[in-house]
């Protein structure tokens, strides 16, 4: 009878289980609201986010629109040409006067076919750019940094260009003037002496001896004149045409006949140190010749005062770094005082009482219009101390000579304007 008054009757079961699943549902139901409170808060906190990052992404689009602007302004207004490529080589954008210096069109061209339509470099260029349309530029190039391309600026140098030239010109018609006059009294000596000895050959009464050793005076003062007279040339010419190629072995040995029989007359040996493989120069050999000239003189002289022998002059080449060449007259007359061999560069600087001063300063323009470095050095070989003249050249297989020769010619004609300034002062 207890067993059955346990058992639940099937009213009763259902009625348990539906309270069962309604307690179900309550909870779930609330478990589901705070999960959509918790879901709100979070979209509301996701929406503060997403307003402060379209705030943010706003005022840094109109900060780099403002600055966009501002670099358009200002390339717009600068006084030089901007080009900027991408990194195929296309113009991205020009300035206005890159556009005025180059021509339309320049956006969307390729850079090398700009500069096959606008330019027209020449050797006497140097730093400077000739264009087709007659003006004259410089150009700097830039990298963009860590984005591809290059940002290039042109310089219209043309009005500058042709003042300089006029400011040249009257320059040098000035001081040439002024030049010339400071070496009348080194002229006159040697033209009274080759007088004198003109008048003697007039003596009929001279023995053959005597006509021969006045002879051989006079030709002697007539080649100083020439060789000054030349001088004077090419220091007031400064251009230089480079328009031979020469074999060094071949101009060494050329300076070795010309010079020998001189050096013989003074007791003095010439010896020559070739190369042990062909290597050519671009130079005006005329030039060079005179240039080279003017040191093997100039160690003549120097051992003329020097007791005692052996009196030798080394002519010696070598082949120097990146494609050069290092032509270097070397003497044993003792050398020069330290205190004053950085001077013998400059234009009439000299130490002799027959001098012009003007042999080394146009040993430097022929060096610099050959796009050379030149060096002076005492040196000392056992107990014999002499005088070391380099010029270092860029040899024909040198891939950057055209490039050197330009720079240099220019350089070499600037040296002239302010040697003829040093004068005048």
């Amino acid at each position: 009878m207890v067993a059955q008054a346990s058992q639940q009757t099937p009213s009763e079961d259902f009625d348990s289980n539906l309270q069962d699943t309604l307690t179900l549902f309550q909870n779930l139901s609330q478990k589901l609201t705070t999960s959509y409170q918790e879901l709100e808060g979070r979209v509301a906190e996701l929406q503060d986010e997403l307003d402060e990052s379209d705030s943010a992404l706003t005022e840094e689009v109109s900060k780099k629109r403002s600055l966009e602007t501002r670099v358009d302004s200002i390339l717009s207004a600068m006084p030089v040409g901007v080009v900027i490529l991408d990194g195929a080589g296309a113009v991205t954008e020009a300035n206005g006067a890159a556009r005025d210096i180059l021509g339309d069109p320049l956006e969307g061209e390729r850079w090398l076919s700009v500069i096959h339509r606008c330019f027209s470099p020449t050797m006497a260029d140097g730093h400077e750019i000739s264009l087709k349309n007659g003006r004259f530029v410089s150009l700097a190039t830039q990298s963009l940094g860590n984005d591809p391309g290059q940002i290039i600026v042109i310089n219209d140098l043309t009005e500058t260009r042709a003042l300089q030239k006029k400011v040249n010109h009257n320059q040098k018609l000035s001081e040439m003037g002024k030049m010339t006059a400071s070496l009348a009294h080194q002229i006159r000596t040697p033209l009274s002496t080759a007088l004198l000895y003109a008048d003697h050959l007039a003596d009929k009464q001279l023995d053959e001896r005597r006509q021969q050793r006045y002879a051989t005076k006079l030709k002697s003062r007539l080649l100083q004149l020439e060789s000054q007279v030349n001088d004077m040339l090419i220091f007031s010419k400064g251009g230089i045409v480079i328009d031979k190629q020469v074999d060094v072995n071949w101009f060494l040995q050329e300076l070795v006949r010309r010079y020998s029989d001189l050096a013989d007359q003074q007791g003095v040996e010439i010896r020559s140190c070739t190369l042990s493989q062909p290597i050519s120069l671009k130079c005006n050999i005329d030039l060079l010749t005179s240039a080279y000239g003017n040191l093997i003189e100039n160690s003549l002289q120097a051992l003329a005062n020097k007791p005692g022998s052996p009196k030798i002059i080394y002519l010696q080449a070598n082949l120097s770094a990146f494609d050069r060449v290092t032509i270097s007259v070397t003497d044993n007359a003792g050398g020069i005082d330290e205190s004053i061999i950085s001077n013998v560069w400059e234009p009439f600087f000299t130490t002799k009482s027959t001098g012009t001063g003007l042999g080394l300063a146009v040993v430097t323009l022929i060096a610099k219009s050959h796009g050379a470095d030149y060096t002076i050095r005492n040196t000392q070989n056992q107990n014999t101390q002499g005088l070391e003249v380099s010029i270092t050249f860029p040899t024909v297989n040198n891939k950057n000579t055209e490039n050197v020769l330009a720079i240099h010619q220019i350089e070499s004609l600037d040296y002239t304007r302010k040697s003829a300034s040093a004068v005048a002062g």
